[in-house]
């Protein structure tokens, strides 16, 4: 679809980060992550910086590719306004999980990007996804499914921090449950079209 200028301004923060942290300026890497809030590299700013942050190319180009063709859409559905505030509490709300919840640093766009997503279960359930690149879906059982296997995945995190793979489950599961809340609570009050 077109491209909306908050999405553009998004991508382009994301890259400019990326370029800053991997070739310039990598000791903002550490700086800028999540951490537990248990652990002493943890500072209160970083549910908010950690969403600017990716660890790698394939990392950044899934994301933005993502942000790209999604965020588009829901921006132009909901508005611009509504946009950046469902992408910016999804990212916060995933943050604070990870806070409470994760061991180690934790980067990336991703849990503001499952809050975009989970707005679909509202604005348009039914509409068709390739789930991870591959498995047509209804976007409403690829927001559920992905939630679950966030939430199985996370809690065996707990038992052994490797039984998460190096993905941040408890951020994604975060950012879904921010989206959800926000995107329910404008529904309920007839804030936004919806299905």
């Amino acid at each position: 679809g077109s491209s909306t200028n908050s999405v553009r301004k998004l991508i382009i923060a994301n890259v400019i980060f990326f370029i800053l942290s991997s070739y310039y300026i990598p000791s903002i890497f550490n700086l800028f992550s999540v951490y537990n809030i248990q652990d002493s590299n943890f500072q209160i700013w970083q549910p908010l910086t950690s969403m600017f942050l990716h660890g790698g190319i394939l990392h950044i180009l899934v994301n933005m590719f993502v942000l790209w063709q999604f965020g588009n859409q829901i921006a132009q559905i909901i508005g611009h306004n509504k946009f950046l505030k469902l992408y910016f509490i999804s990212g916060l709300i995933s943050g604070i999980f990870w806070m409470f919840l994760g061991t180690g640093p934790a980067v990336g766009a991703s849990g503001a990007l499952c809050g975009l997503l989970s707005a679909y279960i509202f604005i348009a359930p039914e509409s068709k996804v390739l789930a991870f690149f591959v498995f047509p879906m209804k976007m409403k059982s690829f927001i559920y499914g992905f939630g679950v296997l966030s939430l199985v995945f996370g809690l065996f995190s707990l038992v052994n921090p490797s039984y998460g793979f190096g993905v941040g489950h408890f951020a994604h599961l975060g950012g879904l449950i921010g989206g959800y809340s926000l995107t329910y609570y404008w529904k309920t009050k007839k804030l936004i079209p919806t299905f």
